[in-house]
């Protein structure tokens, strides 16, 4: 069973009517899918978003789609209310969260995810898009890879931090890390565009974390707008990535 609710660019104020999609979502015994567009609702608050978390306690969901693009309301608060969902959601193998441009989410909001990915222990396939989001940085993202670490099932990532200026090398040094000990990860697709504080170091850390990442086949990068790292090293990370074999596909965005 699989279920989609568009919102996207909503003009009114559903905020209380959440509540009755609680009682419509029980009536589906074996819901396996759930994806809600509530993308540009600028009227969305977190008062909607608990609300809405009893929507998603679902033991039988193996799929969650939350798209939260734009929605300017929303803060910390919002991110507490579903992790309260979605840590209850055991059989959870796909998760992608939206919350680009929801400028008032911070690091802490990143600390409420992880505290909720360390119980997901089936996740194989995980994204998040938080890009434009000016209060997440080094920490957050720290706290987001100390769970995806422990969960061992782990074949796809897509995280994409476009614009997030407060993140810097010492993230990467986090991403190096990671992908040196990753096992299973199979696909990645990290979007960094406008990272304005990462310099050449930090490339050189991602490069070596993701040489030594044993079973990554398919990688995305996305580094335009890194104005303290050079061109001429960033088409040496690519022609690297694409002579090493152990690659099948290798798709990288700089200009």
């Amino acid at each position: 069973q699989q279920i989609s609710l568009n919102y996207n660019d909503c003009v009114q104020n559903y905020n209380d009517s959440f509540r009755n999609l609680t009682f419509l979502l029980k009536k589906f015994k074996h819901l396996k899918n759930l994806d809600i567009n509530l993308a540009l609702c600028d009227k969305l608050t977190d008062k909607g978003i608990l609300n809405l978390q009893q929507s998603l306690q679902i033991n039988s969901l193996a799929s969650l789609k939350l798209n939260f693009d734009s929605c300017h309301k929303l803060s910390d608060k919002a991110l507490q209310y579903i992790q309260q969902s979605v840590k209850k959601s055991r059989n959870l193998k796909v998760i992608s969260m939206n919350f680009s441009n929801c400028e008032k989410i911070s690091d802490l909001g990143l600390f409420c995810l992880e505290n909720c990915l360390i119980r997901t222990h089936k996740l194989q396939s995980f994204q998040l898009k938080a890009d434009s989001c000016p209060k997440i940085g080094d920490e957050g993202v720290k706290r987001l890879f100390n769970a995806l670490r422990k969960l061992k099932k782990m074949q796809n990532l897509a995280l994409s931090i476009q614009g997030c200026n407060k993140v810097t090398d010492s993230s990467m040094q986090i991403l190096q890390k990671y992908f040196q000990n990753t096992i299973h990860l199979k696909t990645l697709a990290l979007n960094l565009t406008g990272c304005a504080q990462l310099s050449s170091q930090g490339m050189s850390q991602l490069e070596d974390g993701i040489l030594k990442a044993n079973d990554l086949n398919i990688l995305k990068l996305h580094i335009k707008e890194l104005f303290d790292v050079p061109k001429s090293q960033i088409c040496g990370l690519q022609r690297r990535l694409k002579l090493n074999k152990h690659f099948q596909s290798v798709h990288i965005v700089y200009v």
